[in-house]
């Protein structure tokens, strides 16, 4: 006797519905890191510009610029992880809503084949009772006779026997786990990632200052964590001084590092400090120097 199943179209798993829907959710998970990691990336200046005591919005930063800094963050990945979990249980609730309709409309059915195979048990006699065509599709519902049983094939070459709408919930479930894991886990670290990004923006600024001029600037004065690190921060930070050109910027030939630029605008760090300098509408030139500006103690950095 052959099983016919009368549902033998189920709903498709998760991970195919998600890949049919790739370009929507990928687009939906770009938006949210980028607009995270360009929230970071702004803390991180803020921080920087901050404890160097020029306004953030003074030297405007290009928006790649900016997500590129965050993205170096922690924050947008946890974000990022929360809106896959979201697209997840989307897909996934919209997949168990269509299985739970099929097995209560295929449920519907096998009490329809069943009442009709009772009444006409009552009619036939023992003989033609097995030979009746309500009892025969009854018969050919299968043991558990609602038409959503997982087939025998696909059972022989290993799936486990569940129910689809079993399948879709357990998915469902340990997702929302993940979720909840995650939402708690961000409800502690936002401040922590947000604080980390600003600060290391301070001890980059900080580090730079104090490789320069070997010394920290007066506003540290305000922050006394730093105030025994001059020399830990500056052999640190050494190394990103090779980022920064060296110009010679007056008629002593004084050479300083151009930090930051915004047109005739320039934020220069000498040995003698932070120079905020202005050259107005005038035509002006700036030349490379040869001596690059260094603290005395970063020949005893390891």
């Amino acid at each position: 006797m052959t099983m016919q199943n009368n549902n033998s179209t189920l709903t498709e798993p998760i991970g195919k519905l998600i890949g049919r829907h790739f370009l929507e959710a990928s687009a939906l998970c770009l938006t949210i890191i980028s607009i995270l990691a360009y929230g970071s990336g702004m803390s991180w200046y803020q921080g920087w510009y901050d404890i160097a005591g020029v306004p953030v919005e003074y030297f405007p930063r290009g928006v790649h610029e900016v997500i590129r800094v965050g993205l170096l963050n922690d924050t947008p990945w946890l974000w990022s992880l929360v809106a896959v979990i979201c697209a997840f249980n989307y897909f996934s609730i919209i997949s168990l809503l269509g299985a739970w309709t099929r097995m209560y409309n295929a449920k519907r059915r096998r009490r329809a084949v069943a009442d009709a195979a009772k009444a006409e048990r009552r009619v036939l006699g023992l003989a033609a009772r097995r030979n009746g065509p309500a009892n025969k599709k009854w018969h050919g519902l299968g043991r558990r006779g609602n038409g959503l049983s997982t087939s025998k094939i696909v059972i022989k070459a290993g799936r486990i026997r569940r129910r689809e709408v079993t399948e879709n919930i357990l998915a469902i479930m340990m997702s929302l786990l993940v979720l909840v894991i995650s939402l708690g886990s961000y409800t502690f670290a936002v401040p922590l990632f947000s604080g980390l990004a600003e600060q290391e923006g301070r001890r980059n600024y900080l580090g730079t200052y104090a490789a320069t001029t070997g010394n920290f600037p007066k506003s540290i004065e305000s922050l006394p964590q730093y105030a025994d690190k001059i020399k830990e921060l500056g052999c640190k930070y050494a190394g990103g001084l090779k980022n920064y050109g060296a110009m010679v910027v007056d008629e002593k030939h004084k050479s300083a590092y151009i930090l930051q630029a915004s047109g005739s605008t320039f934020l220069l760090l000498s040995k003698d400090g932070l120079t905020l300098k202005s050259f107005g509408d005038s035509n002006f030139m700036l030349m490379e120097s040869a001596e690059r500006p260094r603290a005395s103690f970063l020949k005893d950095c390891p």
